[in-house]
């Protein structure tokens, strides 16, 4: 997978691995067992330095093998979540995507697991939390998590051998990479045509215009540097990659002295560290040149600032004469600089977070732009820092006033620098930060340092948080600290690029046509020995692909392993009677006044933070459905009657650990069409400021001015932004959404909420200047909370539970006095009946090049346990049995998969960055024949299906999170889980067989692709409703 490292952290995009994202909350001290002292020695590892980080709860040790020099940082800390990573430095010279490629390859078998991709099939055979790997600029990591400490030792196994030991077949180069071949692989006279995994991954990496935005912002910060070229690939330059240099490349930089090993958690380090050392010591290479052995050095300054144009495709549903991007970055500091990096890191918030920064005063809240551009604020994730500021959504025009505002806002920085109460919610930001009790710490933690690490950064100092923080607090308040950064980073920087990209309504269309003539040019050449060889290829790539393997070779995990509990956060569940509220002298308590409330508690160990949160189940007329989303974010966005966002926003982060609402729908879990529409909002806070949490919720729910219209137009105009931009990387869940709405009435709502749909509803009232028109009608919401029927929820240590609750009594007193009924007096809303659609047909039409398919299909509600859950393992299998071949390996998409959404009572299917929609429809529907034949689900497959699903069950909980299932659900009790997973583990082949016969074989489909809007005509031809994204 590459990754796109932006602005203030890495972040993995893309999602053809399973990103089992959620880790065991972290939680106590390190452990003395794992304690390692500086000069000891380990299974041929020396300890350089051993220093314990306080703040979080973490001994941390550096190690170096003796005989290759090869490094490891270890992370020893109480989390049986256990973190585990190797990763290498991967400079590139060129945009061939040699190191993304050779990331795939490297993951499609090795010397002791001989068989295809067995780090997907692992996926099946363990009870990871995490599996992945991904490419950034100058590294490549490989990183996997797991409870299981028999999980930990296999993974480690897989994961090294590949890294070590790879086949590197030119077979597997071909699928992975690229390649020429047939359209049809049997038929000779078929045209042919480029294919590859990372070829069409790349493809529709670069049609999202924050990825190209990023890249041609990069190669101009950084020209003539490895951070130059795209290491992910680009399309136009993939097919130049040789099969020689990516074994050349493998063995100059896959080697010890060149890799980085991080291990996290509470796992024994002794044999971890036997295994790594067994592993490397029998490697015998030559020795890296010093050129491959030192780390990026401090990256050149630009002479002078320079301004750069470029352009991009143009977005079908904005406004054509504004959809310029601008942007001015500068190259900052060397990253080796750990103060500095932490103290721009600090300026960067303060400058642009939220409606009390003043950059976001000016540009958006001014209404100038209507959301920042797709590099904003600082990166240190390269050699050399980077900072950006600039907008899109804005005509050319306005180009000189936007510059004029960003140059007029630093300046006023450098002058007055920032209140002292503002630098002080960013400390209590911060504590709050290193306090939350979160299920996915290590990885994180990976996450956070790993770049470094790469580039020779401190990891020790770079991770002493608390202190730094201190010495940027007092130099702030007692000095000019950020004054200074802004003058010298920024002002009087002249390492400045101003990017400046423009729509091409011909851009997707040129590039077609460029990727015909490169096609062209080089089918041109290609003698009858040539076309005779790529024919044969193919034919043998195809028979490799239908081929049976010997997967016994690959560890698996039994069942006997797996706990037969299901895992239970206790929550328990009270009739709050509400203190009435004290009245004038001879004046009677208002006969509004709630007898009692319905609370759930969760008494947990949280490190001093408390969560609160609540539920509201709403009676909504149709017209207003549309709104809830709006609504939602409109609460932290728009201000109160009696303050403005400016000054909510910094009570907020002075306060809490933030507030946030959303839209709800949740289905009936013993009926299939019905459901129940509500609203939700909760937030976290230091459980000695919880008082401010409590007050803050209700008075943004009943308090917010919804009539100031020039914020709202403001939101509207950033959030149509925002989804817009996220169809290119998200595509596939927009499809499927959009396909699950034909089937489901609950799925309807949800779609009419984060889908198409809603893209197309707020653009229609953005574009007809309608967003004033919408005032009352949330307004009218709000009225209909205060009617709803609303419960709550408080997780707290049990020494504040007692005082968390009387909090909670002021929210529901707050609630009482907005209602003109009891609060609790509505009952539970349900959604009407409705017939599923047949069969329908619908795509859209998008100006990326790649397709994003999706069908669904309605089956049984969630209750129906025996067979809800034969279905979750028959979407398992066919994932893995059946779309994994068909789609990705043999049809070049990046990923396809099927899955049961047990709640919703849908099964469906999808595909991601698909070169060949019409091919993966015909697969989706047999896939169903395939699951009744039984060719696809054998014992063992059976066995991996119910290993992973178990594993989905047991997956940790942030500490906020733990028992709000439930607390959503109340149908959702320890016994109905239980049921559920004692269901899973009787699940047989013939009730596979049995449910895809009874609920999928034969059934309409509603279909859904999001693809190229040259290939609308063909859809429209086979009788498909054609949508355009253009209004």
């Amino acid at each position: 997978m590459w990754s796109l490292l932006q602005r203030s952290a890495p972040a993995c995009r893309a999602a053809a691995r399973a990103l089992r994202s959620n880790q065991l909350a972290s939680r106590g001290l390190a452990t003395a067992a794992n304690t390692l002292a500086v000069g000891t020695k380990h299974h041929g590892f020396v300890v350089d330095k051993a220093t314990t980080i306080d703040e979080l709860k973490i001994n941390l040790a550096e190690l170096t093998h003796q005989k290759t020099g090869a490094k490891v940082l270890h992370f020893d800390r109480d989390d049986p979540n256990n973190v585990f990573a190797v990763g290498f430095r991967t400079p590139v010279t060129d945009s061939t995507g040699l190191p993304h490629i050779l990331e795939h390859t490297t993951l499609c078998g090795s010397a002791k697991y001989p068989v295809r991709d067995p780090f997907f099939k692992m996926l099946q055979r363990s009870l990871s939390t995490y599996m992945n790997a991904w490419t950034a600029h100058d590294y490549t990591l490989y990183p996997f998590s797991t409870q299981n400490l028999a999980d930990h030792r296999n993974l480690m196994n897989i994961y090294l051998d590949a890294v070590f030991h790879p086949k590197l077949t030119a077979r597997d180069f071909s699928q992975e990479g690229w390649r020429l071949e047939h359209q049809d692989p049997k038929d000779p006279n078929s045209p042919l045509v480029f294919k590859g995994v990372v070829y069409n991954e790349m493809k529709g990496a670069m049609a999202d215009i924050q990825s190209h935005f990023y890249f041609t912002l990069s190669q101009s910060l950084f020209p003539n540097s490895i951070y130059a070229p795209n290491s992910g690939g680009d399309p136009a330059v993939i097919p130049s990659l040789k099969y020689e240099d990516l074994v050349a490349f493998h063995r100059r930089y896959y080697r010890p002295e060149n890799a980085r090993f991080f291990v996290y958690g509470s796992a024994p380090i002794d044999p971890t560290l036997e295994h790594i050392d067994r592993v490397i010591s029998s490697i015998e290479r030559p020795p890296l040149t010093d050129a491959d052995k030192a780390p990026v050095n401090d990256l050149p300054s630009l002479a002078e600032p320079k301004t750069v144009k470029a352009t991009c495709a143009l977005d079908p549903m904005g406004d054509p004469a504004k959809q310029t991007r601008m942007c001015i970055a500068w190259g900052c500091n060397d990253v080796h600089d750990v103060y500095t990096t932490a103290a721009m890191k600090v300026l960067s918030s303060l400058l642009l977070d939220g409606s009390s920064s003043p950059m976001q005063q000016a540009l958006i809240d001014s209404g100038l732009a209507p959301d920042y551009s797709p590099v904003i604020g600082y990166d240190s994730s390269l050699r050399k820092a980077s900072f950006g500021i600039g907008v899109q959504g804005i005509s050319a025009e306005q180009i000189p006033v936007v510059e004029k505002t960003i140059w007029d806002v630093l300046n006023k920085v450098a002058e007055t620098g920032f209140p002292k109460e503002r630098i002080d919610a960013i400390v209590h930001q911060t504590e709050l930060s290193l306090r939350h009790v979160t299920a996915q710490f290590g990885l994180g933690l990976l996450q956070g340092v790993s770049s470094g690490v790469f580039q020779g950064t401190d990891a020790v100092e770079s991770l002493r948080v608390t202190a730094h923080m201190r010495r940027i607090h007092d130099e702030a308040v007692n000095g000019d600290l950020f004054q200074r950064l802004v003058r010298t980073y920024l002002l009087e920087n002249q390492h400045r690029v101003t990017l400046i990209m423009e729509p091409d309504a011909n851009l997707t269309a040129n590039q077609a046509t460029d990727e015909a003539a490169r096609l062209a040019e080089r089918v041109e050449v290609l003698t009858d020995a040539d076309r005779k060889a790529i024919y044969e290829r193919g034919l043998d790539l195809a028979a490799a692909q239908n081929s049976k393997e010997d997967l016994s070779v690959l560890p698996c995990l039994s069942l006997d392993e797996v706990p037969l509990e299901t895992p239970y956060h206790a929550i328990e569940r009270h009739e709050r009677a509400l203190p009435q509220a004290s009245t004038t002298a001879g004046a009677p308590a208002s006969a509004a006044q709630p007898v009692a409330y319905p609370l759930v508690t969760r008494t947990s160990e949280t490190n001093g933070v408390t969560y609160l949160r609540l539920q509201t189940v709403l009676d909504l007329p149709k017209e207003l459905l549309p709104l809830l989303p709006l609504f939602s974010s409109a609460l932290t966005w728009q201000g109160t009657k009696d303050k403005t966002m400016e000054q909510l926003d910094q009570e907020i982060k002075l306060l809490t650990g933030g507030v946030s609402a959303s839209p709800q729908a949740l289905a009936s879990l013993d009926e299939l069409y019905s459901y129940r529409l509500g609203l939700g909002m909760g937030g976290s806070v230091l459980t000695r400021q919880a008082e401010h949490l409590a007050r803050l919720m209700p008075e943004l729910l009943f308090g917010t001015a919804f009539d100031r219209v020039d914020r709202l137009q403001t939101l509207v105009a950033g959030n149509v932004t925002s989804m817009a931009n996220s169809i290119v990387s998200a595509g596939h869940r927009f499809a499927r959404s959009l396909a699950v709405a034909q089937v489901t009435p609950m799925g309807a709502v949800s779609e009419s909420w984060g889908g198409i749909s809603q893209l197309r509803f707020l653009h229609a009232l953005q574009s007809q200047n309608k967003v004033e028109t919408v005032v009352p009608q949330l307004e009218a919401i709000r009225d209909r909370i205060a009617l709803g029927s609303t419960r709550f929820m408080a997780t707290a240590e049990p020494a504040a539970q007692t005082e968390t609750m009387a909090h909670v009594d002021s929210i529901a007193r707050e609630f009482a006095q907005h209602s003109s009924s009891n609060v609790t007096a509505l009952a539970e809303i349900k959604g009407t009946q409705l017939l599923p659609a047949t069969g329908s047909k619908i795509f859209v039409a998008t100006p990326f090049p790649v397709h994003f398919c999706a069908a669904a299909l309605p089956t049984v509600p969630f209750m129906s346990t025996s067979d809800s859950m034969a279905l979750a393992v028959a979407g398992n299998l066919a994932t893995h049995g059946y779309l994994h071949r068909e789609v990705r390996e043999k049809g070049g998409a990046y990923g396809a998969g099927a899955n049961h959404a047990a709640d919703l009572g849908v099964y469906s299917l999808f595909s991601y960055r698909d070169p060949h929609a019409h091919a993966t429809l015909e697969h989706f529907t047999t896939s169903f024949r395939a699951l009744v034949d039984g060719g696809i689900v054998t014992d063992q497959a059976l066995h991996e299906a119910k290993l992973s699903l178990l594993g989905d069950m047991d997956m940790p909980l942030d500490a906020g999170a733990q028992g709000a299932g439930e607390f959503a659900q109340p149908m959702l009790t320890k016994a109905v889980r239980q049921a559920r997973r004692d269901a899973l583990r009787n699940v047989t082949r013939e009730d596979v067989a049995r449910v895809a016969e009874t609920y999928l074989v034969g059934r309409p489909l509603a279909q859904v692709v999001l693809g190229p809007a040259a290939s609308a005509d063909a859809f429209m031809a086979d009788g498909w409703e054609v949508v355009s994204l253009e209004l």
